[in-house]
């Protein structure tokens, strides 16, 4: 527990007064603490959440691996940390090898609070009990043993496998509420199964030559909720270590440096070369008896005549993209990401 990663999910919806996830993972068992924070919360209180979160079970780690988010950029951060006798390491945005562990445990504990979080988005923290359970008890493919069996040496049982011994009390709203807790906890189990499939399809696609890039050039970007962003223009290269500096949308509060990893080059259709080129249109799903397209993205949203999206649907061109009312989007992936990732970036 000598190396960990820190890192943000959020802002969020209010949950018990809490509005930002601060995720805390070893970089070599893969242990991870999800533990509650704010958005208002200062370096001061980071490093007081870190205390009570990781260093009363573990004490102060020799290194810290983190972004470079102005709370572990600050001046008391750095201090503190220097005075407790950690070493930091800031990574460049979203790079594979200093913050690869964040990413993915962020990733991962998205997707899990997905699985279980009410319509209104405002019960996550009663969650994540099940949530850190569930992560640390999952089997790590590189070490073929779980986080629990790495730092304890066992892997612990959450709950009892069965309710109906006869020796066991009979009393129904203490089964219920246990019962209430496995089946939460077997949705945090399918999210997170479902999550090592989608991460494990994604590094056999990055198991492919570097693309070529240059400055000047244009690139998608890979974003946490969506799956490409862009174009950026490269306004510098770091061809040593695979980093290219983009040139954001203003507004955008990312790290403009990306490792390649990360990157696409940008090929725009030439309507010169295929003036009449038409991409096959893919058969709407049926569900209860309608008719239901698949949304790709959302690409913007106005308030103007009530709150309206421009969407983006899977198998159709950009240009085509419809305003829908948010009632047509209730229940879709694009909305739910589209609506955090505003939280995220403080605008709602």
């Amino acid at each position: 527990m000598q190396e960990v990663a820190l890192d943000f999910v959020g802002p969020l919806p209010k949950s018990q007064g809490f509005d930002m996830l601060l995720t805390i993972t070893d970089r070599l068992s893969g242990y991870t603490r999800l533990i509650p924070s704010l958005a208002a919360d200062t370096a001061k209180d980071i490093a007081e959440r870190f205390h009570e979160g990781w260093h009363r079970f573990f004490g102060p780690p020799t290194r810290i691996v983190s972004d470079r988010d102005k709370l572990f950029t600050s001046h008391f951060w750095r201090a503190y940390h220097n005075l407790m006798g950690t070493r930091l390491a800031m990574s460049t945005s979203f790079h594979p090898e200093t913050d690869g562990r964040s990413e993915r445990t962020n990733k991962t504990a998205i997707q899990a609070l997905r699985a279980v979080v009410n319509k209104q988005q405002n019960n996550w923290v009663q969650h994540l009990v099940n949530i850190e359970f569930a992560i640390n008890a999952s089997v790590n493919a590189s070490t073929n043993k779980s986080p629990f069996e790495v730092v304890l040496g066992r892997s612990p049982s959450l709950l009892p496998t069965s309710l109906n011994r006869p020796d066991l009390p009979d009393v129904p709203a203490a089964k219920d509420l246990i019962a209430e807790r496995k089946a939460v906890l077997a949705e945090v189990r399918d999210a997170l199964a479902a999550a090592k499939v989608r991460q494990a399809e994604q590094v056999n696609r990055h198991r492919r030559p570097e693309p070529d890039i240059a400055v000047g050039d244009f690139v998608m970007s890979a974003k946490l909720f969506n799956r490409f962003e862009g174009p950026y223009k490269v306004i510098a290269a770091n061809v040593a270590t695979s980093n290219y500096t983009l040139q954001l949308s203003k507004g955008d509060r990312s790290h403009p440096t990306f490792h390649i990893s990360k990157l696409r080059p940008y090929r725009a259709n030439d309507p010169n070369l295929f003036p009449n080129r038409e991409p096959a249109r893919p058969k709407p799903v049926i569900v209860d008896g309608h008719e239901e397209w698949v949304v790709r993205e959302i690409l913007e949203e106005t308030t103007r005549g009530g709150k309206r999206y421009h969407v983006w649907w899977e198998g159709y061109l950009q240009h085509e993209a419809t305003m829908e009312p948010r009632e047509n989007l209730v229940g879709t992936e694009a909305l739910w990401c589209w609506e955090l990732r505003k939280r995220m970036e403080g605008r709602v």
